[in-house]
C-alpha cells in the first residue's frame, strides 16, 4: 500500500534524467519507497534510510540482507533521530538527489513537536539539497496524511523556503 503511493510519484517523473537514484529517506520504516524505486526504476540506487524506532531494527537487517544480493542497490538503514542526524558536525558529506519524508510531518503534529518542521526544512535544504548529486533533477517526495490539520500546510512553508533558497521546479 504505502509503496504504490511512491510509485505514483515516480510515474510523474522521466526516470532517465537521472544518472542514479541517490535516495535520504526520513521515516523509512519497512521501506516502501525503496521497494517502489526497485520496482519503478532500473537505475542504480544508493539508499539512505532513517527511522528513530528500534522496532525496526530486525525488519531492516532483514532488508539489508534483501538488497546485498541486489547489483544495483546500496542500502543502508540507521534506528536514529532525523535531527540528531541532521545537527551533526560529522554528517556523511554523500551527495543526494532524492529525499522522502514518509508520515514525519503528521508525527511532528501528533506529538506536539511542530515547531521543528522549520527545522527539518532548512537543514534539508543547507545540508542535503545544497550539496546535491551534480547532472540530475533533485526529487522530493512527501507522504503523510492528508489533512489540513496534521502539517500539510507545511509543505507549502518547504515551497516557499526553497524558492527563498534559490531553487524552483514543480511541485
Amino acid at each position: 500500500k504505502y509503496s504504490q503511493q511512491i510509485a505514483l510519484a515516480l510515474r510523474t517523473i522521466d526516470p532517465s534524467r537521472y544518472p542514479c537514484f541517490s535516495i535520504f529517506s526520513i521515516g523509512c520504516g519497512g521501506t516502501p519507497d525503496l521497494m517502489a524505486f526497485e520496482e519503478e526504476t532500473d537505475r542504480a540506487i544508493y539508499y539512505s534510510g532513517y527511522d528513530r524506532n528500534i522496532l525496526w531494527n530486525e525488519i531492516h537487517g532483514q532488508i539489508e540482507q534483501y538488497a546485498s544480493n541486489i547489483d544495483r542497490f546500496d542500502v543502508n538503514l540507521y534506528q536514529d533521530d532525523i535531527f540528531n542526524v541532521l545537527s551533526a558536525e560529522n554528517m556523511p558529506t554523500t551527495c543526494y538527489n532524492v529525499i522522502v519524508i514518509q508520515y514525519l510531518l503528521s508525527h511532528l503534529f501528533n506529538t506536539g513537536q511542530d515547531h521543528l518542521t522549520s527545522e527539518l526544512f532548512n537543514a534539508l535544504i543547507n545540508k542535503i539539497i545544497a550539496n546535491r548529486l551534480n547532472n540530475s533533477p533533485f526529487l522530493i517526495i512527501i507522504t503523510d496524511v492528508d489533512s489540513m490539520n496534521k502539517g500539510r500546510k507545511q509543505w507549502f512553508t518547504f515551497l516557499d523556503m526553497l524558492e527563498e533558497a534559490g531553487f524552483y521546479g514543480d511541485a
